[in-house]
């Protein structure tokens, strides 16, 4: 059922703080990067360290510096960027699609690096100044832009496809091997194969994308086991050490979040000194957690979506992994799969709330695009 009570509840609490208490200092001090546009179908945003469902209503939602969003199987959100020069930057996306938006804000200049874990989106980049940069990163691949009119499509086997309107748009893979996708010439990076160019149309793309995630589709279905056992053991090996993590970080939560106000509102301000002990205190936990949560997050969000097609798959239900049965396995994930984003939007919440003690938390919580000898899961296929 779509609106259940405890949803429903969540929901009112979150508007009456956000209508009745305005004054309260995380809903004034959160830095505002963007607002939602249009939406349609199922769509919810992690605010507050909780999930939040977002309804037509809802139009003019603003995003902060640090935001994941999902959409539903009939779910379409369309939002704008706002930081300094990037007015006019606008970002469309479809349904089933699961990303991230992260922001930092510097004197001229602003930061933006979007993350897509599933789904689609397309993007219309106004044009950036010199100290303006825009990203967007999948799996396996990075665009940076200046300003343009592109999209980009992943598929449930990792493949990406980058499609551009006009203006470019500069794609890399792990190998740091480039390929630069303009009108009538795209990009295209599937598992265990470098980036390459593909030719296609302007008045095309239509077609060309449908063809090609049919394709891809196919190979998917072709060798399913595989992607479900090596992102099955990947999560077995992933999850004690984000559990360890969070479990350490969640340990100054209550300090962080009085810290915060104080900060915040101004009503029992902090020493110097407090907040430097704190900050020390605190910080061997945030690097913990910012260097497990990107492959932590990526993981989950990817086995979500394998979820949906389990069912043809052609797995064996009763095969073992890492001693588990994936039946076992995924009724175990289904089960905890709110819970576990729900730890995600309050570890984003703890960062940005951090980032409102003049620290460090305005660090991206992504990993960079590949460190030194470092490859996405999906080259081992």
């Amino acid at each position: 059922m779509r609106f259940t009570a405890a949803v429903l509840r969540r929901r009112t609490v979150f508007i009456l703080v956000m209508l009745v208490f305005s004054i309260v200092p995380f809903a004034v001090t959160a830095q505002e990067v963007g607002r939602i546009e249009y939406l349609e179908g199922i769509v919810d945003i992690h605010r507050g360290g909780e999930i939040v469902e977002l309804f037509s209503s809802d139009i003019g939602f603003p995003l902060e510096a640090i935001d994941t969003i999902q959409t539903g199987s009939d779910g379409r959100v369309e939002f704008s960027l706002s930081t300094l020069r990037q007015q006019g930057t606008s970002i469309s996306v479809g349904n089933n699609t699961s990303f991230r938006v992260e922001t930092s804000l510097e004197e001229g200049g602003a930061k933006t690096r979007i993350e897509v874990f599933t789904g689609s989106l397309s993007l219309k980049v106004a044009r950036l100044s010199g100290r303006e940069e825009l990203s967007v990163k999948t799996e396996s691949a990075v665009m940076g832009v200046r300003g343009t009119e592109f999209e980009v499509v992943t598929a449930p086997d990792g493949g990406v496809l980058v499609l551009c309107e006009e203006g470019s748009v500069s794609c890399q893979d792990q190998n740091q091997r480039e390929v630069i996708a303009s009108a009538g010439r795209g990009a295209e990076k599937v598992p265990g194969q470098n980036i390459s160019p593909v030719v296609v149309e302007p008045d095309a793309h239509d077609e060309f994308r449908r063809q090609w995630q049919e394709t891809r589709m196919e190979i998917f279905r072709a060798g399913a086991p595989v992607f479900f056992r090596a992102y099955i053991k990947q999560f077995q090996q992933v999850e004690p050490r984000f559990a360890e993590a969070y479990t350490d970080l969640e340990g100054f939560q209550a300090r962080l979040e009085d810290y915060a106000r104080r900060s915040s509102d101004g009503s029992s301000p902090l020493g110097s000194g407090d907040l430097y002990r704190f900050r020390a205190e605190i910080s061997p936990s945030l690097a913990r957690m910012r260097s497990i949560i990107p492959l932590y997050r990526q993981t989950f969000f990817r086995l979500a979506e394998l979820s949906r097609y389990l069912d043809e798959s052609g797995i064996e239900r009763d095969e073992a992994v890492g001693g588990v049965r994936i039946s076992d396995f995924f009724r175990n994930f289904m089960r905890r799969r709110h819970e576990e984003r729900t730890r995600i939007a309050r570890i984003e919440h703890w960062f940005k709330l951090y980032g409102q003690l003049g620290g460090e938390g305005q660090e991206s919580l992504m990993e960079e695009f590949f460190g030194p000898g470092e490859s996405s899961l999906l080259e081992e296929f």
